[in-house]
């Protein structure tokens, strides 16, 4: 893991709003949470589409700008990039609730996706005043079975080796798989022995892909 920045975006509060909720209106212009875009994104995209979606052009954009810094801090071969894809996340912990409640990577992965030989992550909070122990965590296997590829992981037999404490507007990024490091939300486990108070966690995910 790699922490670039305590204060990534210059404006952060521009991008609360791609957590808006769908309108009802007739002919509304609906949020969208995720968008998957190629180096030739600004020549090709339809000038129409980045009217509606200002926030999302803005976001590719500024995933251009570190697109360097995952060229240079990882084992990746820059004429391998394929696309870029930006995502929102919404976690919400319920203490008196969270079995009925599903949580977004609240196991510990590594991302594996077809065709793809490395994938890159760079994330971003983008909640305030939530509690820090719901940063996300990196984790090493100590246990005796044989880990594959593409998972099931085992459920016991991990050591946490690192923590990103969850502060608003703090960036980090990882390689993220295949063979690279585990990861995963804050777990349920941990969460209950800690006594989290309960809060929504959002979060902003740029993965850079590789073939």
């Amino acid at each position: 893991m790699k922490l670039i920045s305590e204060q990534f975006f210059d404006n952060p509060e521009y991008f609360h709003s791609l957590w808006k909720e769908p309108s009802e209106e007739e002919n509304a212009i609906q949020p969208i949470d995720s968008l998957t875009a190629q180096d030739d994104f600004m020549k090709v995209h339809d000038p129409l589409w980045a009217q509606d979606y200002p926030e999302w052009i803005k976001l590719y954009n500024i995933g251009m700008e570190y697109k360097q810094h995952i060229f240079d801090n990882y084992d990746v071969d820059p004429n391998t990039f394929h696309d870029w894809w930006g995502k929102i996340h919404e976690d919400v912990w319920d203490r008196e609730n969270y079995p009925s409640i599903p949580r977004e990577n609240s196991d510990i992965h590594i991302d594996i996706f077809p065709k793809f030989s490395k994938v890159i992550n760079l994330q971003i909070y983008m909640s305030k005043d939530i509690p820090p122990e719901s940063g996300t965590c990196f984790w090493e296997y100590t246990g005796s079975e044989n880990l594959t590829e593409d998972g099931p992981w085992p459920q016991e037999g991990w050591k946490l080796t690192e923590q990103v404490p969850f502060n608003y507007n703090t960036a980090f990024s990882y390689d993220a798989g295949p063979n690279g490091e585990f990861h995963s939300a804050a777990l349920t486990n941990d969460l209950l022995q800690l006594e989290v108070p309960n809060h929504t966690r959002r979060v902003i995910i740029m993965r850079y892909r590789f073939l």
